[in-house]
Parts: structure tokens; C-alpha cells; sequence
């Protein structure tokens, strides 16, 4: 993580400069890269690691580039997405236990249908006086029940 964090640091630059190891007076030379595969390969073994096992454990391939912004957005959105299902499935199956069964048949043989009628009249399938006619039968028959 260190070293991605040095890689940021320096990489509108396009270059680092480091102590020269043949300069005993200390003077700074420039190393130039041009990516983060570069990068990588340049300075993996200059900054010394946590050493912690969990780091040894998770070895990956070294031209991996860290996760991108729009990585973390699509694997957000799966989450969302699967969070919103699963609440949406609990939310319609706890309904319908509280649901007294008079309800239910009419939400079944009434709302769905007409639901389903009136839905292609407002996109302009569906002639007019069909959808009159047919809306004025089930207000009749609901009146009579």
C-alpha cells in the first residue's frame, strides 16, 4: 500500500528522485517511470513491508493494478441491488401472511387485472370504449358483491 501511495504521489511527475547509492555525499537522482507496472518493477524491493502474514498470504500477480473507482461502483451496485431484492421478496412475503384472505382475492380478481387492462391504455394500445366498457362491468360487480 506504500508504495501505491508513493506511486500517486509522484506520478503526474513522471519521475522520483532517490538518494545515489554511488554518490557518498548523499545527492538525489531522478528515475524516471511512465505507469504503475513500471513502477512496481522499479521500487518493489526498496520499501520494506509490515511483514505481517497476512500480507504473504494474499500475494497476487504484480502487474495488478489496485481496484478502480468504477470497479467498487459496479461491485456497490451488485450489493445494492441484491439488498433490494431480498428486502423487497421479505417486505411482499410478510404482506401476505398479515393479508386477511377477503383482501388478497380482491387484490387478486380485481386490482391485478384492471391493473393490467389499464396499463396498455395509457401507452394508447387499448381503444377507449373497450377500456370504458370494460372498467364499468367490474365497477358494476364490485358494487354488487
Amino acid at each position: 500500500r506504500r508504495l501505491y501511495d508513493l506511486y500517486l504521489q509522484h506520478r503526474f511527475r513522471g519521475h522520483v528522485a532517490v538518494e545515489d547509492p554511488e554518490d557518498p555525499n548523499g545527492g538525489l537522482v531522478n528515475v524516471s517511470f511512465h505507469d504503475w507496472c513500471e513502477f512496481r518493477r522499479i521500487f518493489e524491493g526498496c520499501i520494506p513491508s509490515a511483514g505481517s502474514r497476512k500480507e504473504a498470504a494474499e500475494e497476487h500477480d504484480p502487474d495488478d493494478p489496485p481496484l478502480s473507482i468504477w470497479e467498487w461502483l459496479a461491485a456497490g451496485s451488485v450489493v445494492v441491488a441484491v439488498w433490494c431484492v431480498s428486502a423487497w421478496r421479505w417486505n411482499h412475503h410478510r404482506w401476505l401472511k398479515c393479508l386477511p384472505l377477503d383482501i388478497y382475492i380482491v387484490h387478486e380478481e380485481y386490482s391485478v387485472p384492471m391493473a393490467l387492462l389499464m396499463s396498455p391504455f395509457f401507452f394508447g394500445n387499448v381503444p377507449w370504449d373497450e377500456t370504458v366498457r370494460w372498467m364499468r362491468a367490474m365497477v358494476e360487480h364490485i358494487a354488487l358483491s
